[in-house]
């Protein structure tokens, strides 16, 4: 039926289907368009017609070959059955198989894809399909992308505040999409332009998400640091728990490695005064932080009296407040907040 359509264009049909590269195409168009020998505007309006027979046959092409593509995964990440008509579920074809994902899903797959770091280092990774460990094409990435602001702004029109703290997740997450997206998804571009955000999230997964033993190890040289900075010492016994020590010194941290790391200055500036702030309020607070202490303690079982040896440790730390803490958000639009 096309071919009959084409009788009388032959060459241009050839051109158009045969594998011709899209520059190729073009460069065929301009060319020919500028023969003074030919009707541009009669040749134009060929081409046209042309390229949207062709495009008309290329879409009904690719939506049977959707349709008729399996559906291979049904369920999210929590195994919950996903609804195909779901405006949050969003069907991705691949390798002739159909993969169901809710938006969320997605999103966290972005996420930590772009944010991917090693040793503080960033190096952002392909967003793969976790089924297939093969990349998602580009005009997947385009269909995640907007659908994801679709179903965050559909969230705020119609459900109002009882969505809010879901938005913000949401939005958390499309931070970096957002970025990938206004680099035309080059991935390339993406991590050198945005190093310096990048490092940020290195910085934020380092210190909230390293084992544990390396995370003591980076805490006790911090203390050793803010020890001879200071001249008063925090001692930290070796036995002293390592998870209590961690969940304390974790915002320390977190301003130590900005003030280390961080490659936007002010806010490496910011974080060491800030750090230098807090260990200053903390040694006033509890100067025998970390020692350990034993005491004798008596009790009585079958008329018989026992004295058992109790080991404790200080583990007494001021509260660590941050400057977005409830109350500090009402002053916090002053200069005097």
């Amino acid at each position: 039926m096309l071919q009959l359509i084409l009788a009388n264009e032959s060459h241009l049909y050839k051109i158009v289907f045969t594998t011709f590269t899209i520059h190729k195409k073009l460069r065929f168009f301009y060319e020919t368009i500028n023969n003074p020998f030919l009707n541009a505007n009669d040749f134009a309006q060929t081409y046209y017609r042309v390229i949207k027979v062709y495009n008309g046959f290329r879409k009904f092409v690719n939506l049977y070959r959707f349709q008729k593509a399996k559906i291979v995964v049904t369920t999210d990440f929590n195994l919950s059955e996903l609804d195909p008509t779901d405006k949050q579920v969003l069907c991705i074809k691949q390798q002739n198989n159909r993969y169901l994902f809710h938006i969320n899903d997605l999103l966290h797959i972005v996420e930590t894809s772009l944010s991917a770091s090693h040793a503080l280092f960033s190096a952002p990774q392909m967003i793969k399909n976790p089924y297939t460990n093969l990349p998602f094409n580009k005009s997947t990435l385009y269909n995640i992308y907007f659908q994801g602001t679709n179903v965050t702004t559909g969230l705020s029109r119609t459900q109002g505040t009882n969505v809010a703290s879901e938005m913000r997740a949401t939005k958390r997450k499309t931070e970096l999409f957002d970025l990938y997206f206004q680099h035309n998804f080059n991935i390339k571009l993406f991590g050198k332009s945005c190093e310096h955000i990048l490092r940020e999230y290195a910085i934020k997964e380092y210190v909230y998400k390293t084992d544990d033993d390396i995370m003591r190890e980076e805490i006790e040289e911090m203390v050793l640091f803010l020890n001879n900075a200071f001249g008063q010492d925090i001692l930290i016994d070796p036995d002293f728990p390592t998870k209590t020590l961690i969940k304390i010194m974790r915002p320390y941290a977190m301003l130590w490695f900005t003030n280390l790391c961080s490659l936007i200055p002010t806010k490496q500036s910011m974080a060491q005064k800030t750090l230098y702030a807090k260990w200053s309020a903390f040694l006033k607070y509890n100067p025998q932080f970390g020692r350990k202490s034993l005491r004798l303690e008596t009790k009585f079982t079958n008329f018989s009296r026992i004295t058992v040896q109790i080991v404790e440790f200080n583990s007494d730390a001021p509260r660590f407040v941050s400057d977005h803490s409830p109350g500090k958000f009402m002053k916090n639009h002053l200069f005097t907040g």
